[in-house]
């Protein structure tokens, strides 16, 4: 996997929305978080990016576009 540091690296995105399409109340899961963790990112640091993520209008119920940016976010964010 050329897009990601580490081959074997699963990060499980998991994003709060609440019952509507627009970002209101959206904020990362700690599953998501914890992956990223996992990852080699520091606490504070994959917040960060899980979030930033989560508060995405463009990715709400878009998972090819939400895959994308996760790794398009971690080629930009690079591990602490």
């Amino acid at each position: 996997m050329a897009d990601t540091a580490k081959a074997d690296t699963y990060i499980l995105v998991s994003c709060y929305r609440g019952p509507w399409n627009e970002v209101i109340w959206d904020k990362a899961n700690p599953n998501f978080v914890d992956s990223l963790v996992s990852a080699g990112y520091s606490e504070q640091e994959a917040a960060s990016v899980a979030n930033y993520i989560c508060r995405d209008p463009r990715l709400v119920n878009n998972p090819i576009a939400l895959a994308k940016e996760v790794r398009s976010a971690m080629a930009n964010a690079p591990r602490g």
